[in-house]
Order: structure tokens, then C-alpha cells, then sequence
């Protein structure tokens, strides 16, 4: 049996593209020994340690609406409360990461220091949260006396902690690629064209990591909104499209 480290990168609900990756892994046999995650890729990579199968995730982004009423908050350093989706979290997830069946480990971005940090031990729900916290989106996540907002920020493709503490294969799920678009209304409005830019500057930030790949996986979501729900099974079918193909061409004998 086959086994990979898996990197997987933040991209709001392009992320459940991940889950894809996942589903045609297990079609092929092929375990996970490890997952680094940051931001959506936390959050898939957290529900998979936990020991959750991909329909029951699937079904976990289709429940939850991003933006909710009770959520709203314009005197605060973001939009939406993000200390209203812990209890979401913990009804979802273990308290700590020992007692995940994977390991794991979350990128989050401190916001005190300026870097990155990576989490793997101790509590859990708080790092998860932190590493989603969009910035402007979402207020910033207290913990430990720090406060921690998106792990893209910093790095949204987390390799590091993997190639420091194992020596399997390394995989990486990448899915905020900026794919060439002649499209020109697709950064007709404010929010498009924060979207696309700083997936521009994410993906240049990091695409010097993906060498270090044994394989890499990036599918192109170009159709798929960061913040749609809706669009959560679209999301799931390119990306497990993708991954079968991507895999069907490799040679494991």
C-alpha cells in the first residue's frame, strides 16, 4: 500500500477540491500519512485526521453558511465574528491534535510577529479557526496571548513542517492557481479583483515549493467562488476529476 504526505493549500470553498483529492486517493489504495494544512486546507486536513469520511465532510461545508446574520460585526477588525465558529468547530472536531489519527499541522499567521506558525500538539479548535480567519472577512483569533489571522497570508502552501518531520512522498494540493482568463468580467468589481490579485501574489510566493513535490495537484477553479457554498459540490467533482486523471498516469509498480 502506498503512502503520501499531503500539502493543502487555503482557497475557501475551492479547498473542498481537496476533498476530491482525498475520495480518488482511496480509490487507488493510497493512505495518508500526514497532512500540513492552512486555512481551508486546515479545516479538510482536521476533518480527515479526525477520522471523518469525505461524504460526512462534504456534507459538513454544504451545512454551514459562511456569512450569517448573528455574525455581523462592523466595529471589529472584520466583518464576522470568528470566535461564532468555534462551537461549530468543536461539535465537528477532537479538543486536541493527539487525539487526531492523522498527524497534522496548521499554519496560521501571527499577527504580533508577523510570521508564520505551525501547529501540531495541544489544543486544537483555536489553530483550526486562526488558520481560517480571512483577514478583513473575519476578526482575528485570540490564542495564548497572540492574535492569528488566515495562514495565506503568510503560507499558503505549508510544506515545511512536512519535509522537517517525514520522510514519506509529499504531495501537494494547490487550488488557487491563477489559470490565464480572457475573461475580462471576472475582475469587474471589488471583490473579483481582490480575489484574483492576491491569488497572484500567493501563488508567486509560493510556487517555488512545488519542486519539492513528488506530485502536484492544481485544478483549475477559476469557475468556483471562494465563498460559495453552492457551488461546494462543483468544487468536490473537479477536484476528484482531476486527481483520478493525475493519478491514473502515474506508474506505482
Amino acid at each position: 500500500m502506498k503512502q503520501v504526505s499531503l500539502v493543502l493549500s487555503g482557497g475557501g470553498i475551492k479547498g473542498v477540491a481537496h476533498l476530491g483529492l482525498l475520495a480518488a486517493l482511496q480509490d487507488y489504495n493510497i493512505t495518508v500519512s500526514a497532512i500540513s494544512g492552512t486555512s481551508a486546507g486546515a479545516l479538510v486536513g482536521a476533518l480527515y485526521a479526525s477520522g471523518k469520511s469525505v461524504d460526512t465532510i462534504l456534507e459538513f461545508f454544504k451545512s454551514y453558511t459562511i456569512f450569517q446574520p448573528f455574525n455581523f460585526s462592523l466595529k471589529k477588525p472584520g466583518v464576522f465574528k470568528s470566535s461564532r465558529y468555534k462551537n461549530i468547530l468543536a461539535a465537528n472536531l477532537p479538543e486536541t491534535f493527539e487525539e487526531l489519527n492523522i498527524p497534522l499541522f496548521i499554519c496560521a499567521s501571527n499577527l504580533n510577529t508577523g510570521l508564520p506558525e505551525y501547529f501540531s500538539k495541544g489544543e486544537l479548535i483555536l489553530p483550526t479557526l486562526a488558520s481560517c480567519a480571512v483577514p478583513l472577512l473575519f476578526t482575528p483569533v485570540e490564542y495564548n496571548g497572540q492574535s492569528y489571522t488566515d495562514g495565506g497570508v503568510t503560507d499558503n502552501f505549508p510544506v515545511d513542517p512536512l519535509m522537517l518531520n517525514d520522510n514519506r512522498q509529499i504531495w501537494g494540493s494547490y487550488v488557487v492557481k491563477p489559470y490565464p482568463s480572457d475573461d475580462n468580467a471576472a475582475f469587474s468589481s471589488y471583490t473579483k479583483l481582490t480575489i484574483r490579485t492576491n491569488g497572484m501574489v500567493m501563488f508567486e510566493g509560493n510556487k517555488h515549493k512545488f519542486v519539492a513535490m513528488e506530485q502536484s495537484f492544481m485544478p483549475n477553479m477559476t469557475k468556483v467562488s471562494a465563498f460559495d457554498t453552492k457551488q461546494v459540490d462543483q468544487a468536490f467533482n473537479i477536484g476528484y476529476a482531476y486527481a483520478r486523471h493525475k493519478i491514473e498516469e502515474l506508474d506505482f509498480s
